[in-house]
């Protein structure tokens, strides 16, 4: 199963703080992710549920005015106590725009807000994070992780998939329709019925073939070629 996506918002205006909340969590039901959102009214409630829990949120979405004190000042604090969290400022004035990258703000959004510019920040994380939080599976009564990243393709093999990497290859008992669930959808592209496609490892695609750099060829199937053409030029643009 995958891990939950945990996101954190924060405002101390309390319209923008319920619009900020039902947004997100708008954005990330359609989605289909697994999240835990929390709202926090001043900057005090944020930095206490972060105390000895710096790694508590993936996400933390807040606003550069709190109060009297500013956000840039939050942020630069939960850092110092080891915060790694990605954070996106929203926020009604540009002023602090450039010391956000002092503490690494992967984002800076204005108000009011635009659901496109918000969506676009969520889910860049979202999928992103995904990459990297590693898949468990039980598999003989051992405990197997596998980071997406590392997947080159998968096969169906069976009743289950055949997983390969660059160092090799691994079973597992699970379905590819559900496997593919679990994949972030931008990276990791289901192309046929029977095959599942890392768009890092894939070196030449046509309509009828994928060609990995290791030069496995992979086939394309029909009603598969212009969803794998859109997340393709998707990821091309990054």
């Amino acid at each position: 199963m995958g891990s939950i996506y945990r996101v954190a918002v924060c405002d101390d205006e309390p319209l923008d703080l319920e619009e900020l909340q039902r947004e997100t969590a708008d954005i990330l039901t359609a989605c289909g992710a697994e999240y835990r959102l929390s709202a926090f009214a001043s900057e005090e409630e944020l930095l206490a549920a972060l105390c000895g829990t710096p790694d508590a949120f993936d996400l933390i979405l807040m606003d550069v005015l709190l109060g009297e004190g500013n956000g840039v000042d939050v942020a630069r604090q939960l850092r110092q106590n080891g915060c790694a969290a990605t954070i996106v400022f929203v926020t009604c004035t540009a002023d602090f725009a450039t010391k956000g990258y002092e503490v690494n703000a992967y984002r800076y959004i204005l108000k009011p807000l635009r659901r496109e510019e918000l969506e676009s920040a969520i889910l860049s994380d979202w999928q992103r994070s995904r990459e990297n939080m590693a898949l468990t599976f039980h598999k003989g009564g051992a405990v197997l992780r596998i980071l997406p990243r590392d997947i080159c393709y998968v096969e169906t093999a069976g009743r289950g998939v055949l997983v390969y990497f660059l160092s090799g290859t691994t079973d597992l008992p699970i379905k590819i329709s559900e496997l593919e669930q679990m994949l972030p959808a931008d990276t990791l592209v289901r192309c046929h019925k029977s095959y599942i496609v890392n768009l890092a490892h894939a070196g030449h695609i046509d309509r009828d073939s994928i060609t990995t750099t290791a030069g496995a060829v992979l086939p394309v199937g029909r009603k598969y070629y212009e969803n794998l053409r859109r997340v393709l030029m998707d990821y091309l643009a990054r």
